[in-house]
């Protein structure tokens, strides 16, 4: 902290404590109990505004997270936080942007400036989550039957312009595509890799699709698992996703990614990761995204995996 020496105590919004609980409390508890909280802190505090109830909720977190502390900083985004943060004692209040503006840099840059102001340098905007023992140990036993080098795609995302369409996941990965395998050749005799394919409750109607088209393939299908679980099974695998959430999950457990970006801006919303590759799509539209790309970017990943793999026996 440039210039800084007091104790600060550094809490998320109240719309955001799933984020905080998930980031802080990696090892307590089951996964599945730990993700209900999420979803439970999360609702409870975007409840209806001018609710009774809600306000009773935010009154009661704020004072138990920053009302013991008189210098503790709130992140807020919102004129209702900023006055919740006042009626606590929050001393010293940090302000977050309510929404990311897209000529403004990145995402990750926006929400830094807040923190900055304090004359902290962020210089690092990469992500980084640490899955548990509990969490490695699950993902070990979800993938132990199937060979490595081990490719994990999410054909969604929250909507449906920023997706491929499914008929090019399923060429992608077809047995007849010319898919290469660990060491790179096209029709090869290396290890051919296993496919897991990543959902959640959004991409039902893609999933039931993919299982009907592989029903008789050897493919994993890793359905509505707790994000500790799932950032541990993307942990060492190659990911393919597009501009979603679990992409930058993908990229923070330090998947090697390839993101299929359309519409929306790389420069903004991309992971900043070093693991990750972004292919962006002709005039903004993954319909037209030539597949031969994503193969060739696939390659490239494989013959990484092959070479580390070569190092580490």
């Amino acid at each position: 902290m440039a210039g800084e020496r007091r104790p600060y105590r550094y809490n998320c919004g109240t719309a955001h404590r799933a984020i905080a609980t998930v980031a802080y409390e990696p090892d307590s508890g089951d996964p599945r109990r730990r993700n209900r909280r999420f979803h439970s802190h999360l609702a409870g505090a975007q409840g209806v505004a001018g609710s009774q109830a809600s306000r009773a909720y935010r009154d009661s977190w704020l004072q138990a997270h920053c009302g013991a502390c008189g210098k503790s900083v709130l992140c807020a985004s919102s004129a209702l936080d900023r006055i919740w943060a006042a009626r606590c004692g929050v001393e010293n209040l940090l302000c977050g942007p309510p929404k990311i503006v897209e000529n403004a840099g990145h995402a990750a840059r926006q929400l830094a400036r807040p923190i900055e102001e304090m004359g902290i340098r962020v210089v690092d905007l990469s992500e980084k989550v640490f899955p548990s023992t509990e969490d490695r140990q699950f993902a070990s036993d979800f993938l132990r039957s199937l060979q490595q080098p081990i490719i994990a795609i999410h054909p969604g995302s929250g909507s449906k312009e920023k997706n491929c369409p499914l008929e090019n996941w399923i060429a992608l990965f077809s047995r007849t595509g010319g898919f290469p395998d660990a060491e790179g050749k096209q029709g090869g005799h290396g290890k051919f890799p296993s496919l897991v394919v990543i959902s959640g409750e959004a991409d039902k109607s893609q999933t039931e699709q993919l299982e009907s088209e592989w029903k008789d393939r050897d493919v994993r299908f890793a359905k509505n698992l707790p994000l500790p679980q799932l950032a541990a099974v993307l942990e060492r695998s190659i990911f393919i996703g597009h501009d979603s959430g679990i992409s930058h999950l993908a990229a923070a457990a330090g998947a090697n990614c390839i993101l299929l970006f359309g519409p929306t801006n790389p420069n903004v919303w991309a992971p900043r990761n070093k693991n990750v590759r972004v292919l962006v799509a002709p005039s903004g539209r993954l319909s037209v995204l030539e597949i031969t790309r994503v193969e060739a970017a696939i390659t490239a990943a494989l013959c990484d995996w092959s070479v580390e793999a070569g190092s580490e026996s």
